[in-house]
């Protein structure tokens, strides 16, 4: 949860660092601050990081370090899949920012056609963005299937349903 914690943070880091420059780029009108194809690329990449690689993934980690610590288990259910998730997810955002070195995204926060055909982005910034996000919504997902099974059977003796906390049932 701590590494899933500290990851987020600083892909927050990153999506407010592309925030702030597109924001830059809006203050003044015919602006030529950024060009129009880097403000499409940057508006692509953070909409992934904003919501994927910090959103989801930092309230897993918060949820993956509270959880096991309110049923009473010794930590999650299956560590080499949490580890194994936490991979994932790390080089999808590595995936996502590699794209950078020969050409990121530039068909949008979602990609999707026909903005993402080859008529309008013919270079593969958007299977760059596809492998990124699919590789970090595959982390994710198998990290909150490693808390519902922790959830289920790992909780301490005497800890029933009904006693479970609102966090744990929220999560």
């Amino acid at each position: 949860g701590v590494m899933f914690i500290a990851t987020a943070l600083s892909f927050l880091v990153l999506a407010l660092t592309e925030f702030v420059l597109m924001r830059v780029q809006l203050i003044v009108a015919d602006s030529t601050i950024i060009d129009p194809i880097i403000f499409d690329r940057l508006l692509s990449t953070y909409g992934a990081t904003a919501s994927v690689f910090f959103g989801m993934a930092f309230g897993l980690g918060l949820c993956c370090y509270v959880v096991p610590l309110q049923i009473g288990a010794r930590g999650l259910a299956f560590p080499r899949l949490a580890t194994l998730s936490y991979w994932l997810y790390l080089f999808g955002g590595i995936a996502l920012y590699a794209s950078f070195l020969y050409n990121p995204p530039d068909a949008g926060v979602n990609p999707l056609p026909p903005l993402s055909d080859e008529v309008f982005s013919p270079f593969a910034g958007t299977d760059a963005w596809i492998i990124g996000v699919g590789l970090a919504l595959l982390g994710v997902a198998l990290l909150a299937i490693n808390l519902i099974v922790t959830l289920r059977n790992h909780r301490a003796p005497g800890m029933v349903w009904r006693r479970v906390p609102l966090f744990t049932w929220s999560a």
